[in-house]
């Protein structure tokens, strides 16, 4: 408890606050988030991770899910899943 006291202080919160925090169901956004990147795993396993997160929403879109394009590249961040890049060697006499 003494560990508790201390971080409580020191992040300037209350314990019952801290314990709520412990106890709250996840939010909408979070569900949608886990739903969505669920969605983006197996797209980018499909595809060997060559989707970025424009063909990932267009992708999405035809299922009928829609998002901002940027909310797909931050949940792409965020399961540490980014799109391999292709380098093209050019050749030169």
């Amino acid at each position: 408890m003494k560990g508790l006291k201390k971080a409580c202080k020191t992040l300037n919160i209350s314990h019952s606050g801290f314990y709520e925090y412990l106890n709250r169901k996840p939010s909408n956004r979070m569900l949608e988030n886990e739903v969505l990147s669920i969605e983006i795993r197996k797209i980018l396993e499909d595809h060997k991770g060559r989707y970025g997160s424009i063909r990932i929403s267009e992708t999405l879109k035809q299922k009928g899910i829609t998002a901002n394009r940027k909310i797909f590249f931050k949940l792409m961040k965020n399961i540490n899943f980014l799109p391999r890049t292709c380098i093209s060697v050019i050749i030169t006499p």
